[in-house]
C-alpha cells in the first residue's frame, strides 16, 4: 500500500504538473478520499455479488428490491463523496486541474487493478 501511495504521489505530481507544495497539500486530501472511495467501491462489489447470488437463487422479490435499493444508495454515496472531493481539491487547484485529478485517479486505479491481475496470473501460472 505504501509503495502504491508513493507511486500515486509521483504520478499525480507529474500528471498535473504540480509543484512540491501543491503535491503535499493535494495528496493529504487525495489520501483521505481515495481510502474512503476505495472502501465504498469494495462494498459495492460485494453487494453486486450478493445481488447476483440472490437472482441466481430465485430469492424473493422484496429481498432483491432491498438489495438493489441498497446498491443504489451506495452508488449515490460515491457520487456525493466524489463531489465533496472535487470541491475540496478546488481549494488548492483550479477546476481544470481538479477535473484532471478526478480522471487521473480513475485511470490510476485501473492501472493498479491491471497490475494486480497480471501479477496474480503470473503467480498462478508458475
Amino acid at each position: 500500500i505504501e509503495l502504491v501511495d508513493a507511486w500515486l504521489v509521483v504520478r499525480l505530481a507529474d500528471e498535473l504538473e504540480l509543484t512540491k507544495e501543491e503535491t503535499v497539500l493535494l495528496f493529504a486530501k487525495v489520501g483521505m478520499y481515495k481510502d474512503q472511495l476505495h472502501e465504498m467501491k469494495w462494498q459495492i462489489a460485494n453487494a453486486r455479488d450478493d445481488l447476483r447470488d440472490a437472482i441466481e437463487n430465485n430469492t424473493d422479490h422484496d429481498t432483491i428490491r432491498t438489495q438493489l435499493q441498497d446498491m443504489l444508495l451506495r452508488e449515490r454515496a460515491i457520487v456525493d463523496l466524489s463531489d465533496e472531493f472535487i470541491h475540496e481539491a478546488q481549494k488548492s487547484i483550479s477546476i481544470h486541474r481538479s477535473a484532471q485529478l478526478f480522471l487521473f485517479l480513475g485511470e490510476f486505479e485501473l492501472e493498479v487493478i491491471d497490475l494486480l491481475e497480471r501479477a496474480h496470473a503470473i503467480t498462478h501460472a508458475q
